[in-house]
């Protein structure tokens, strides 16, 4: 980090993504053959805890601190020095279960956008992204970005992911990053729905109670903002999530009609499986025009039999 640093100046941006590693053994034992030791991994956790240990590597003394301390630090180092962080979460690797791609990698990911959050940083979910793009492609397709294992991509794979790190800084909200693009990040598309902090099953093995709807079910980004709140919002702490997922995937101001057509019904379906509920609500928007200067919300009803009103959902 040091010689990184040593580069860094103000006004630069530093993408900063970990996680693959950091589960790996705080420290090997003696049990494990030389060659296969590792001593890399940190304590899974936000806190400050530590632990001693003597490096099995080195041979050396040394305090192991929690995957958010040395994220903080590496975030407070970079401020210091008058350049930009940005919280990455981690790529996807190539595991299947049931026709759906790998989401969830311990705790990194959550870890990751928590650190952004308190930091008041701009947070890229790549692992979204990725698995969204992954699932759209196939099993079939998406194993020829790995020649090698699970983990690491050849360079096509490493191509597309590269696409999707520019889809997510041109979808960062007053972000300045289009000036700095080549012909070939123009042409990237941006992520739309990132901004939306949409939530994703907490606990894969369970089953999951995924919402749909407008914005009374999800209001924005889900937190608040303006004190509007969905009634989804609330909606957890009725139920025991140790035996559920709630999972709001509602996006304001679509109708039954817009929420299919500008795919997020398709994300939503991503993460949906054999077991599940889905509670789908819509229609305070679906009476707007079907189509004017401004918006096109509606879905194709019949004409209608009362006065056109406005919407703000």
């Amino acid at each position: 980090m040091d010689k990184l640093l040593a580069g860094v100046k103000a006004g630069d941006f530093v993408l900063i993504q970990f996680g693959h590693n950091d589960a790996s053994p705080v420290n090997e034992d003696e049990s494990v053959p030389p060659e296969k030791r590792r001593s890399r991994g940190s304590i899974p956790s936000l806190g400050e805890e530590t632990q001693d240990i003597v490096n099995i590597i080195s041979k050396k003394p040394e305090v192991i601190h929690t995957y958010g301390w040395y994220m903080r630090k590496m975030i407070a180092d970079v401020k210091a020095r008058g350049a930009t962080p940005l919280v990455l979460s981690l790529t996807v690797r190539n595991e299947w279960k049931n026709g759906k791609v790998e989401r969830y990698n311990g705790p990194w990911r959550k870890f990751s956008h928590e650190l952004a959050d308190t930091a008041g940083l701009a947070y890229l979910d790549l692992t979204r992204l990725i698995a969204d793009e992954y699932q759209k492609l196939g099993q079939e397709k998406v194993n020829a970005f790995f020649p090698k294992d699970h983990t690491h991509t050849g360079p096509a794979g490493a191509d597309l992911n590269a696409s999707l790190v520019v889809a997510g800084l041109k979808g960062i909200r007053k972000g300045p990053f289009g000036a700095f693009l080549s012909p070939k990040g123009a042409a990237v598309p941006e992520d739309k729905v990132g901004w939306l902090n949409l939530p994703e099953p907490a606990n894969p093995k369970l089953p999951s109670i995924v919402l749909i709807g407008d914005s009374t079910v999800r209001n924005g980004r889900g937190d608040g903002a303006l004190e509007q709140w969905g009634w989804g919002d609330e909606l957890a702490p009725f139920f025991d999530l140790a035996k559920v997922n709630i999972v709001n995937r509602a996006v304001g101001g679509t109708t039954a009609r817009t929420f299919m057509n500008l795919g997020y019904w398709e994300r939503a379906l991503t993460l949906i499986k054999s077991g599940d509920y889905v509670i789908m609500q819509f229609g305070t928007n679906d009476s707007g025009p079907i189509n004017d200067n401004s918006r096109a919300a509606a879905r194709s009803r019949a004409p209608a039999r009362r006065p056109r009103r406005s919407t703000t959902c």
